[in-house]
């Protein structure tokens, strides 16, 4: 009867991954160069604005792009622990957008931000509706 539990579990496992494995992902389309260029007026700031604002533990820095569902989403509690995560990087070294994707009524930058001893990738979301404000932003 062990041997058959166990059997099963690992046949159900194979199949969770194969599953999973075999999803299909998301593919973006990047903006052209004319398009990229407009929306980082907006996205560069903001990922500055962001990325200093972790380094120097200043909440109101933080959100000042964000627009009103993303900081009701993001709390000072929830800043607090994000500064925890990456405020113990210090000052980002550079800060370099990496591409831009059309994600149907959003637009997602990606940016490549690298301190003295780590590196990560920031996601910004905006609307296409207002650019200006960001309303999401993902930290891989």
């Amino acid at each position: 009867m062990k041997n058959i539990t166990v059997s099963t579990a690992i046949v159900l496992l194979l199949c969770f991954l194969l599953i999973t494995g075999c999803a299909q992902k998301q593919a973006f389309t990047y903006l052209s160069a004319d398009e990229s260029a407009q929306v980082a007026t907006y996205t560069d700031v903001a990922a500055q604005n962001i990325i200093n604002a972790i380094a120097a533990n200043d909440y109101n820095l933080f959100i000042s792009d964000f627009d009103e569902q993303m900081r009701q989403a993001l709390p000072e509690e929830q800043f607090a622990t994000i500064v925890k995560m990456y405020g113990k990087n210090g000052q980002a070294e550079s800060i370099s957008l990496l591409n831009i994707e059309d994600r149907g009524d959003f637009i997602g930058a990606n940016y490549g931000v690298t301190y003295s001893n780590a590196a990560l990738t920031m996601l910004i979301v905006v609307a296409k509706s207002d650019p200006s404000l960001v309303s999401g932003l993902w930290f891989k």
